[in-house]
């Protein structure tokens, strides 16, 4: 499995090594936000070429897991990547505006920004099963 250093530098990501850092802080105490939210957690970041990858996954202890194959390493569909676009421009966290399905279960999405010194550098997003909103 490739490292978040890895994912950002091979999408040619518009970060400093301050910005990825502070990245590497947040998905190593990120457990306690993914288990109060009952969700998985997963950090986007844009690359070069506008497409946003999944460079981090964190799944809750206290609740079911959305995905059960990791997507660390995977591009956001089009209609997700329109969705972090609008939450990487904004200073607050963005509900996705209906309900995703997965298979036989519907998935609730929070998009949360993450600002680095005044900076949006990357997308958490929140995932959790309607049957937990």
């Amino acid at each position: 499995m490739s490292s978040l250093n890895d994912l950002v530098t091979s999408i040619g990501a518009d970060l400093s090594r301050e910005e990825i850092n502070r990245l590497h802080v947040l998905v190593s105490d990120w457990q306690v936000l993914s288990d109060f939210a009952l969700a998985d957690a997963v950090l986007w970041v844009q690359g070069s070429d506008g497409r946003y990858m999944a460079v981090a996954q964190c799944r809750p202890g206290t609740g079911a897991t959305i995905h059960l194959d990791d997507v660390v390493g995977l591009y956001a569909s089009p209609m997700r990547a329109a969705q972090l676009k609008q939450a990487l421009n904004e200073s607050a966290p963005r509900y996705a505006p209906e309900l995703r399905w997965a298979g036989s279960y519907s998935v609730s999405e929070v998009h949360v920004p993450v600002c680095v010194e005044g900076r949006n550098v990357a997308v958490c997003s929140l995932e959790t099963s309607s049957q937990y909103v």
